[in-house]
């Protein structure tokens, strides 16, 4: 089975160039969807320490991860990065109406707005969930160990695995077996 004019050999279709060229692509595709988001309203997106902030507001303490907030952060910009303009917005009215807690936030007219409320429901389930959606067959999972949802039922139920012992089981002591 040789190559013929119009097929190229095994591993020869896709070269070093184009791989490279689709890699740096992607961060230039990514920014110039936010720059279309931002044209469109003329507003600023949120930063990942902004975002950072925001989650704590609205989540709590249990939100306060900042490697995860920047995670939670890239994911949006790649999936929806319209909701990184919501975002803003809803810190920036938090921040003029002095509202740094959850319970503070759940107690004012701005939970009342309807996109201000979608955004803080957005927000609370990618943190909750793991993962961030735009809709069913559009998500990317952001965490999963560190998802917020195990929390209450860390003390009688192991995160779900495959490793029936739990993540990293394999790495702890055995108990040893009395004879006698």
């Amino acid at each position: 089975m040789g190559k013929t004019k119009d097929q190229p050999a095994m591993g020869e279709g896709i070269g070093r160039r184009a791989v490279l060229s689709v890699t740096l692509a992607v961060p230039f595709l990514a920014s110039t969807r936010m720059a279309f988001a931002q044209s469109q309203t003329g507003d600023s997106a949120i930063d990942a320490d902004g975002l950072h902030r925001l989650s704590i507001a609205v989540i709590g303490p249990r939100a306060d991860d900042r490697l995860l907030a920047q995670a939670y952060h890239a994911a949006f910009m790649e999936i929806e990065p319209s909701f990184l303009l919501r975002a803003a917005s809803l810190a920036a009215a938090m921040k003029t109406q002095n509202l740094s807690t959850p319970e503070a936030f759940s107690a004012s007219a701005l939970a009342q707005d309807p996109v201000q409320r979608a955004t803080a429901v957005g927000l609370t389930a990618a943190w909750y969930l793991g993962h961030v959606e735009h809709d069913v067959d559009h998500g990317q999972p952001v965490a999963f160990e560190k998802a917020l949802m195990w929390g209450p039922t860390s003390d009688i139920m192991v995160t779900p695995s495959y490793a029936r012992g739990g993540p990293d089981y394999w790495a702890r002591q055995t108990a040893q077996i009395e004879k006698g």
